[in-house]
């Protein structure tokens, strides 16, 4: 919560509170990346000539983010 208060530069804490249960409720434990949010990113950048979907997979490598969950390390971070 502190951090939380520190960069939304707020201290009601009945404000930090719902921020934290909005961003618990909306944002994932495992933090892989999504290959639509990367091609649509690739869309509407001055590439030409390259099909955004087939960079996309080149680009992204959640290999390490797998690990973690194979060894079981986000569910020792986060808990169930």
């Amino acid at each position: 919560m502190k951090i939380l208060a520190k960069y939304l530069n707020r201290a009601d804490r009945p404000f930090i509170e719902e921020m934290y249960n909005l961003a618990k409720t909306h944002i994932d434990r495992v933090p892989r990346v999504d290959p639509l949010g990367i091609s649509t990113a690739l869309e509407f950048s001055d590439i030409k000539g390259v099909n955004p979907e087939a960079l996309s997979v080149q680009l992204i490598d959640n290999s390490f983010v797998d690990k973690l969950v194979k060894e079981k390390f986000i569910e020792k971070l986060f808990g169930n």
